[in-house]
């Protein structure tokens, strides 16, 4: 990709950027903060041409934007200008430390909410001009039909668990009596889920046992992977065997399983619905900025 042809060498368009373009300068911090997670002045020479040349082009593409007729019936209400710059400025530690970040980039705060007024107003016409494309329940079907391996939940357990920690700092904790602690809860409870909730709230020393012992409905690779593997070798309503992890001891209790299913197109139906509408928005806008670029070109000749 090369530089465009109104900049005679690398350095003398940045030189331009930092002292006069404040709009290139905001482009370029925010697209190299978007791919790169940092100022384009901490990027590669070769990254920072790149990220010029990209700016470059989101101006002349966001300038269309504005000049087309769409965007004169939209405003960007004062609000929800300063609400965005209130969110961005509070990112820093103070509001001196965001406009020295700016001014580093030749922006002044009041050129940088100016040219975030022009950004959401871009976003809002690009909403406006789109906001009617809907999407058929035939659409949504046909989705559905053809990526059902996306809706497979896999096999999940709903498990209980009780964890005794190894410290051979503290008697009570070395390896072996924490073994034997553990094991003597486990003949207790037996087969009794309500004495697995007992001794989860009393004994266990992990955080679930303020919720007797409820870890939750997982699937397979959440928990450790020798929880994992007594636990979806159990049967339902029944109790592990003593587990060692790293740790400490653990007891499992497998509270219900449930096997992998297809999830039902009517508890999907308006996720799938609102991942359609965008991608339709998003291929309209995208074919109605290609016809004010054509017909742009048409007006200058």
């Amino acid at each position: 990709m090369s530089i465009p042809s109104h900049s005679t060498s690398y350095n003398n368009d940045q030189k331009c950027v930092r002292n006069n373009d404040s709009e290139t300068a905001y482009l370029m911090l925010k697209i190299a903060m978007e791919r790169y997670q940092c100022s384009h002045q901490e990027l590669q020479k070769e990254q920072q041409v790149e990220v010029l040349n990209q700016a470059f082009k989101l101006k002349q593409l966001n300038n269309t934007i504005l000049a087309s007729s769409q965007a004169d019936n939209v405003q960007v209400p004062e609000k929800e200008i300063e609400a965005t710059l209130k969110q961005i400025i509070e990112r820093y530690e103070t509001v001196t430390e965001f406009e020295q970040a700016i001014s580093q980039h030749g922006i002044s705060r009041m050129s940088f909410k100016e040219l975030l007024a022009d950004e959401l107003k871009v976003n809002a016409v690009l909403e406006t001009i789109s906001k009617d494309i809907e999407v058929t329940d035939a659409e949504v079907a046909e989705y559905y039909q053809n990526n059902q391996s996306a809706f497979l939940q896999p096999e999940t357990r709903k498990v209980r668990h009780i964890l005794i920690t190894i410290n051979e700092e503290f008697p009570e904790n070395s390896r072996l009596d924490s073994l034997l602690r553990l094991s003597l809860i486990a003949n207790e409870v037996s087969g009794d889920l309500e004495k697995f909730k007992h001794f989860a709230m009393t004994k266990s020393e992990c955080p679930t046992a303020l919720n007797e012992g409820l870890v939750g409905t997982v699937p397979v690779g959440q928990l450790y992977p020798e929880l994992d593997e007594q636990l979806f070798s159990m049967e339902e309503n029944s109790l592990s065997e003593v587990i060692e992890t790293e740790l400490g001891f653990h007891l499992v209790w497998c509270e219900g399983i449930y096997p992998e299913r297809l999830i039902p197109l009517t508890e999907v139906e308006q996720e799938v619905k609102s991942h359609l509408q965008q991608k339709k928005q998003a291929a309209f806008q995208r074919q109605w900025i290609a016809q004010q670029v054509r017909d742009k070109k048409s007006a200058n000749h």
